[in-house]
This record gives structure tokens, sequence and C-alpha cells, in this order.
């Protein structure tokens, strides 16, 4: 449920910063506008996605499993972090004022994602979220092979 808000959050959050930015030359007040979309980023981001590595991936993955997956799922974290980081200001450069609306569109991504395919955990114990989890079926093919 955090998640599911979280994202919603930050689907409003980044939809009010991309109209901010495109009614600033209309209106002075866009300016105190966009630090509150930024706000609501930042807010929405460190209680949802912003902490994903730490605690989905501790509780989907067996103990004997859980280090290499928590090395694994920070390392493509922080390779997630370098790739907007890099690609962003290209975006910028090509779809002002319109930037953001790729991040809205992650955002109903993940959101969709999340209620579809994120089981809730609250008020289970680590094994019960094993359990549930070592139940589902695992693909034993790959690519269509």
């Amino acid at each position: 449920r955090l998640l599911i808000i979280s994202w919603v959050g930050l689907f409003v959050s980044y939809l009010v910063l991309t109209a901010s930015f495109i009614l600033k030359p209309s209106y002075d007040f866009m300016d105190k506008v966009s630090v509150a979309a930024t706000t609501g980023i930042i807010i929405f981001f460190a209680f949802g996605p912003g902490c994903i590595a730490w605690f989905i991936i501790a509780e989907i993955f067996p103990l004997y499993a859980r280090d290499t997956a928590m090395s694994v799922g920070i390392f493509i974290n922080w390779l997630a972090n370098w790739f907007v980081a890099f690609t962003f200001p290209h975006l910028l450069e090509y779809t002002q004022p319109y930037t953001f609306l790729v991040f809205v569109g992650t955002a109903a991504f993940f959101l969709f994602f999340t209620i579809k395919y994120v089981p809730e955990t609250k008020g289970l114990s680590v094994a019960k979220v094993t359990k549930e989890f070592a139940s589902v079926p695992l693909p034993t093919k790959c690519c269509g092979s």
C-alpha cells in the first residue's frame, strides 16, 4: 500500500512539475509550484522507490540467497541512477518543457506493475513471505527458446 501511494504521489508530482514548466511563461507563481512539485517528488521517492533495493529484495529472497540478491539489486539500482543522470541532459535538450512527461509515464508503468505483481507483505513474517515467493513458478526457458 505504501509503495502504491508513493507511485501515485510521484505521478502527480511529475505531472504538476511538467504543467508548471509549460505554464511558466503565462503565470509568475509557477516557480513556487515547481518547488512544491519537486519537494513532493523527493518525499514520495524517499518512502517508495528510493528504498526498494533495501526492503523488497530482503523480503522476497530466502536467507541463503539474500546477500547475492541484495548485491545484484543494489548494483542495478546504481546503474539505473547513472543512466538517468547520463541521459537527463539530452532528454532536457530535446523535450523542454515536456521533459518530465517521461517520468510521468514511468511512474504510471510502475504503479501498474506494483498493483499487478508486487504482493503486500505488511504483517507477514520473513518465513511466510519466503514461503509465498517459493511457491511462485519460475520460467525454465528464456527468450522464447
